[in-house]
């Protein structure tokens, strides 16, 4: 049987395990949160409700909720996964595009 939620009571409750935080912030999956609220599918009406109870208690998503969890990838090769992630890993430690050799089979 399935339990109605209440989307004020957890974001009160998302409000207080921030506030507990040492951090005074929390890191969740946009699958979990979603989860929390039992919403199936995640609608833009609701997702728009879900915004406005967090903003009204001034907790900032960060991605948006408009954003979170959009990104899907399911590589098909090892050159998609390295093109998807490694590349961005390379640029991120300061190396130039011309300095990759994607797919090369050079290790």
């Amino acid at each position: 049987m399935a339990v109605d939620r209440d989307p004020a009571e957890i974001v009160a409750n998302l409000r207080g395990s921030i506030e507990a935080s040492q951090r005074g912030s929390r890191k969740l999956r946009a699958h979990r949160f979603r989860d929390l609220f039992g919403f199936q599918p995640w609608s833009p009406v609701r997702r728009k409700m879900v915004s406005k109870l967090l903003a009204d208690e001034g907790i900032v998503v960060q991605p948006p909720l408009d954003e979170a969890g959009r990104e899907k990838l399911n590589p098909g090769s090892e050159l998609e996964v390295e093109m998807h992630f490694a590349a961005r890993l390379f640029q991120a430690l300061g190396h130039a595009e011309e300095q990759e050799a994607a797919g090369s089979g050079a290790r």
